[in-house]
């Protein structure tokens, strides 16, 4: 969909300004994400795939608090999103709102009861738990190529750019892929909820209230403490919020949320390396960006993994 297909769009709702238009991302001007900025409005303008536009289908009637409103959410019908425009500000990990958290718990909460989990492909075992299938599932599947992936281009980036913290980083990915068959199963086997699939401080907005932003990688259900888990072994408030709020927590003893936790953040740090493949050719400005991005790895996920992986109290 193109801008004046989206300008009319806009205009056929009662949506009119005289529109200054930009690209609202532009490090990432192939994005289909802009800015439509007016005397009275300044609006973000997204073109969405089906996935999302079903994920947002499904927020809309909930009237949540740390999601954004939906200007026109008609217009969803039409894959385009509308909301407010937000300055992109940069959050830090420990600077997340336990409202923030305490909704998303609630948030999976409400969709893992009657009727959103009615036509689900999933198995409920004995304590009410959403199970995915531990043989032919779509994550015990999609785990281990990706964990291999993961781990190649992580590699990869170290023996081409050499970029910081990659010691610190290599040694973790190895105790991974040492340990790789135990939580490839422990990940994709433990209780399923619904999840954003892309939870990390860029999806969350510097704002009051903080919003969560960019619902482009959700699918619907799997492994439940995915999103929130480095958040959770980096920050004590919000583990204690979440593990109070999550019916799943609720159920289940502090030893096996530990584990579920650390299990989970292993995911997360290999799939960070899944969709991120080394580029040979990078100039000084992505360079620097590069070991940026590798110096909050480190922070975010590296260092907490050691305390937990390394001691070998987990896996």
């Amino acid at each position: 969909m193109n801008i004046d297909e989206i300008t009319r769009l806009l205009t056929s709702r009662g949506i009119t300004d005289d529109w200054e238009i930009t690209s609202a991302f532009p490090l990432h001007p192939m994005k289909p994400i802009y800015r439509f900025k007016g005397d009275e409005h300044d609006y973000c303008v997204k073109v969405i795939k089906d996935n999302e536009k079903r994920a947002l289908q499904r927020l809309v009637p909930l009237n949540l608090r740390h999601v954004q409103r939906f200007i026109a959410p008609s217009l969803l019908d039409k894959n385009v999103l509308v909301t407010e425009y937000l300055p992109h500000g940069t959050l830090s990990e420990l600077n997340i709102s336990p409202d923030l958290i305490r909704e998303y718990a609630e948030l999976q909460n409400t969709f893992n009861k009657k009727p959103y989990i009615d036509d689900l492909d999933l198995d409920i075992d004995e304590n009410g738990f959403l199970r995915g299938d531990p043989v032919n599932g779509f994550y015990i599947k999609a785990i281990k190529p990706s964990f291999e992936i993961g781990y190649q281009n992580l590699k990869q980036s170290i023996a081409m750019h050499n970029p910081a913290f990659s010691d610190e980083c290599r040694a973790i990915a190895d105790y991974i892929m040492k340990h790789k068959e135990a939580i490839s199963y422990e990940y994709a086997t433990m209780p399923y909820a619904y999840l954003h699939n892309d939870f990390r401080v860029d999806n969350i907005s510097d704002s009051d209230p903080q919003y969560i932003i960019d619902w482009g990688s959700c699918w619907g259900w799997g492994p439940f403490i995915f999103d929130v888990a480095p958040v959770l072994l980096n920050d004590k408030r919000n583990l204690q919020v979440y593990t109070k709020t999550s019916d799943i927590c609720r159920e289940s003893d502090s030893s096996q949320i530990h584990r579920w936790i650390v299990v989970a953040a292993c995911a997360r740090f290999i799939y960070r390396f899944r969709w991120n493949t080394p580029d040979l050719d990078i100039d000084e400005t992505t360079r620097k960006g590069l070991d940026t991005i590798w110096a909050r790895m480190y922070q975010y996920y590296t260092r907490i993994l050691e305390e937990h992986l390394l001691s070998g109290d987990i896996i």
